[in-house]
């Protein structure tokens, strides 16, 4: 997926950083993933949805409700 230059320059130096080397832009709607978060905790779901930044992405979690997370806090993603 090609990222818009100037899309980058307006956003924090976070957002550029996970963006460019984050794990979520390997993954798409359909897809079940683990999601793992900083704590150590995993959730094993599918992706319901994801914002054309990136900058927000809903899962289904397996036998829970669908949530909404931020890559930039730190999450992994790898296909399930």
């Amino acid at each position: 997926m090609r990222r818009n230059p100037k899309a980058l320059e307006d956003q924090s130096a976070d957002q550029r950083e996970w963006q460019l080397h984050g794990s979520w832009h390997t993954v798409g709607a359909g897809d079940r993933v683990v999601v793992g978060f900083p704590d150590g905790r995993r959730i094993l779901g599918r992706v319901d949805g994801m914002t054309s930044d990136l900058c927000v992405v809903w899962v289904v979690a397996d036998g829970d409700h669908r949530r909404m997370l931020y890559p930039t806090e730190g999450l992994t993603v790898a296909p399930a």
